[in-house]
């Protein structure tokens, strides 16, 4: 259970700089030919790159939307289960993202962390 609660604290801090890294990749201009805007010397149409951008946009996916998502989809779960939102296991993995929110207003946290994703585009 611990380790569960330390990646989500990890995730909570990480995850705007991770998803500004990740976005940086796709950031090329018109120099005669596509490049990097701040590494010229990387032409964003070379096969290599088109990779490192597929697998940037994976990262995009899963890691900045997907565990915002996957975090309201389990806090949705545990809050129409028996216990409910407020159990001692549930408060012990995901309290970081419960704190300071009303029962009813448990989704609010995993809002904010895809909104704060959105705003990097």
């Amino acid at each position: 259970p611990y380790g569960c609660h330390y990646s989500v604290v990890t995730y909570y801090y990480l995850s705007n700089i991770s998803t500004r890294l990740l976005i940086e990749v796709f950031k090329c201009e018109d120099l005669g030919e596509f490049r990097h805007t701040h590494r010229v010397d990387l032409n964003c149409t070379d096969a290599d790159y088109v990779a490192w951008q597929s697998l940037a946009a994976a990262g995009i996916l899963v890691f900045s939307l997907g565990v915002p998502v996957y975090f309201g989809v389990v806090l949705r779960y545990q809050a129409h289960s028996e216990d409910g939102i407020r159990n001692s296991r549930t408060r012990e993995m995901y309290g970081h993202l419960l704190d300071g929110y009303e029962s009813d207003k448990y989704y609010w946290d995993t809002l904010q962390m895809t909104r704060k994703a959105l705003m990097q585009f």
